[in-house]
């Protein structure tokens, strides 16, 4: 019951959310230009390898790792071991304002007339057309809350002989937005990561993604 009300929470999140996701993405990294060729294993801690909603990231981590020319193998036998993390706070209010236009007054007026004669007789009919004015005429005040989704991402190489891991690259991607739903947000901050990997070391840069579209199946 859980899984298909976090499924139903995806769906309604992806049909209700902005089509592109700006994320800031900081790297630190001790890695060669060229990984092609090379091994690695996903290695989960014992929590996240009993998480579906782990599972579905790992998937999509492994497809860009191996487009990048890696080969996954088992963990003892692998290269570099890849871990990520990933989290959401429970959101800030952010309080905006914003002016309110409308007609203020009136600038000028022009009066039109006709003279009606009848015999010894005369009438006057008349018009008067006024030129409204337009500016503020108030503030309206909204209220929205704010999440911040991260995703972290660590590769580590083993140490011969020893049961050691070098960290050779860290990479932290932010974003906020107004959607609490993960699923809805985190393929589309992945792929951001992946964009420009391994990126220059100790910089962080933002960027623009349209929103990756997910399929769910029954």
């Amino acid at each position: 019951m859980k899984q298909t009300t976090g499924v139903l929470l995806c769906i309604l999140a992806l049909s209700g959310c902005a089509t592109t996701i700006r994320s800031d993405i900081t790297v630190f990294h001790e890695m060669p230009s060229d990984i092609s060729g090379k091994t690695y294993a996903v290695f989960p801690t014992e929590e996240q390898e009993n998480s579906l909603e782990y599972k579905t990231y790992e998937t999509i981590v492994k497809t860009h790792l191996n487009k990048l020319g890696l080969h996954e193998v088992p963990v003892l036998e692998a290269e570099m071991v890849v871990r990520f993390d990933y989290g959401i706070d429970s959101g800030r209010d952010v309080i905006s304002s914003s002016p309110v236009f409308g007609k203020t007054g009136y600038s000028s007026a022009t009066s039109r007339g006709t003279v009606y004669s009848h015999g010894n007789q005369a009438s006057f009919s008349s018009t008067t057309e006024y030129t409204p004015t337009f500016g503020v005429v108030g503030t309206q005040v909204t209220q929205r809350t704010v999440y911040t989704r991260v995703f972290s991402l660590y590769i580590c190489k083993p140490q011969p002989g020893t049961h050691r891991l070098q960290t050779i690259y860290e990479a932290e991607i932010l974003s906020e937005g107004s959607s609490d739903q993960l699923c809805s947000v985190l393929p589309t901050m992945i792929e951001t990561l992946f964009m420009d990997f391994p990126g220059e070391s100790g910089t962080t840069k933002t960027k623009h993604a349209p929103r990756v579209k997910q399929t769910t199946e029954e």
